[in-house]
């Protein structure tokens, strides 16, 4: 990622990057701020048949690795096959898609780079990199509220970023089954991104405050097979405040983990130019230019590695 809510405001930022008249109204805002949200909520898909919730989690795990344009190429197309009553909000979930793999893929190495980091710094740590990606995403995700939108996270709820329509979760569906079977070989019914993005906004709103009930009983679930809670990791806590030492606001040097490349870019920096990246994506993507695409893109993988 970055997190459920550094993409929602992104998506906000990111709509007015588009001319007037590609999203309109109220229910293509939601499906477009959806769509901004990307394949995150495939990893949480748990309620349902074993065999397929495991195919939609593997379609979330293979769209963040590889063939990247691929896809979005193909919810493109999967577009021409919907219904005329519902192509607009298609292009707007679509369009809110390549939004998530502009922040991804511009922001992801600096939240790579600052996990391991600190799993180096002690012993116990070591083995704790994922949970350390979650910590820093989700300290990420409360100064970019508060700076951007002067908002806690406390008062901030997941349905906020999650509202969708009965034509929303038809067109997501079909467009990322299609991505599914088309791009990677996965057969899902189109009722499964729906139903794992109910999944992602329940285990959101049960972890989401690092101080509640939830949170702690589901990491106590947690610690009798693992080392290391997770839930803990990416819940919230409050902290009102324009500091963040994981968005590396002094610009200090870091190293690229894909590259080796030594960098000095700040979260704030990378954000930016994802916003300027999002808008060269999304007008290549609308016009059906490849090429623009795969060379502003630069082959990157939604983790922000080359070669996707």
């Amino acid at each position: 990622m970055p997190a459920l809510i550094t993409h929602h405001i992104f998506g906000q930022d990111a709509v007015a990057k588009l001319p007037d008249g590609i999203v309109e109204g109220q229910e293509e805002l939601l499906a477009f701020l959806l769509g901004n949200q990307g394949p995150d909520p495939c990893f949480t898909h748990v309620l349902g048949i074993p065999s397929t919730t495991a195919s939609t989690r593997r379609l979330g795990k293979l769209m963040h690795e590889e063939r990247m344009a691929d896809a979005l190429f193909t919810a493109r197309e999967a577009l021409t096959h919907l219904p005329v009553e519902d192509a607009r909000v298609g292009r707007a979930f679509v369009l809110g898609l390549v939004g998530h793999y502009a922040l991804d893929s511009t922001s992801h190495p600096i939240v790579y780079a600052g996990q391991k980091e600190l799993a180096a710094m002690r012993d116990d740590l070591a083995d704790a990199e994922r949970e350390l990606h979650g910590l820093i995403e989700s300290e990420i995700d409360t100064w970019v509220l508060w700076e951007k939108r002067s908002q806690d996270v406390r008062d901030f709820s997941p349905s906020t970023a999650l509202a969708r329509t009965d034509a929303i979760d038809r067109t997501s569906g079909a467009i990322m089954s299609a991505v599914a079977l088309q791009v990677f070989g996965i057969a899902i019914p189109s009722t499964e991104f729906p139903a794992a993005v109910r999944d992602y906004e329940i285990y959101l709103r049960a972890i989401d405050d690092y101080d509640s009930a939830g949170s702690a009983f589901i990491s106590t679930i947690e610690g009798l097979v693992r080392p290391h809670s997770l839930t803990r990791a990416m819940a919230h806590r409050s902290n009102p405040t324009h500091e963040c030492a994981a968005a590396n606001l002094s610009n200090n040097d870091w190293i690229d983990p894909w590259t080796g490349a030594t960098r000095y870019e700040s979260f704030a920096d990378l954000y930016d130019e994802a916003l300027a990246k999002y808008g060269v994506l999304a007008e290549a993507l609308v016009r059906n230019d490849r090429a623009t695409f795969e060379k502003e893109s630069a082959g990157l993988s939604y983790d922000g590695k080359p070669g996707a």
